[in-house]
């Protein structure tokens, strides 16, 4: 009696079987997959995949790149407006020549500048000033002056303020220094009109 119920009981299973997933029909002209196409690759890990213009959508951050294009975050780090770029040359520019010429001939720049007692020191400087200007000349030339370079211009200009500011008031150094205060404040001015209007 009990193997009798077991045959008949396999015998239905057969004839009404398992529930199958039928795929939905889609539209004439559609190449928009269905979601019957994503079981059937689960199912099929063999299959093939879809390729990329199934129409499925790009996540959000890849179709802001594709829509922005591939210089949209230089852009966003650099400011390549002509106040930034001159800034940059008549900086670097100004710091290479005075620079230079106290690597150069410190005799005629301290007649200039009032007399100096420690002769390395002004060399060092020198030599400093010019890397700095040779940094910000670079930038200029090429357009590329991010926002580094800004930071090394208004740094370099107040660093530079100060110290004439101060120690020309002290009477330790030429009053000369006082006009090279007023040409590091304006460019550092200059600076920051030019991060307005990038």
């Amino acid at each position: 009696m009990h193997a009798k119920f077991m045959l008949g009981f396999a015998a239905f299973l057969c004839t009404r079987g398992l529930p199958i997933h039928r795929r939905r029909p889609r539209p004439l002209g559609s190449s928009e997959p269905s979601w019957s196409d994503g079981v059937n690759q689960l199912r099929h890990p063999l299959a093939r995949p879809l390729p990329a213009s199934a129409g499925i959508a790009d996540p959000p951050a890849r179709r802001t790149a594709a829509i922005a294009g591939p210089d949209s975050s230089r852009r966003l780090h650099e400011m390549n407006g002509f106040s930034a770029v001159g800034v940059a040359l008549v900086q670097g520019g100004f710091y290479v020549v005075t620079g230079v010429w106290a690597l150069v001939d410190l005799d005629t720049f301290m007649a200039v500048t009032g007399p100096k007692t420690d002769h390395w020191l002004v060399k060092t400087v020198g030599a400093l000033v010019t890397v700095i200007g040779i940094v910000l000349l670079s930038a200029g030339w090429r357009r590329r002056v991010t926002r580094d370079v800004l930071l090394l211009g208004i740094g370099a200009a107040l660093s530079l303020a100060t110290i004439d500011v101060v120690y020309a008031s002290a009477g330790r150094i030429s009053r000369i220094y006082l006009l090279d205060a007023v040409v590091e404040g304006g460019l550092a001015v200059a600076w920051m009109l030019a991060k307005r209007r990038r």
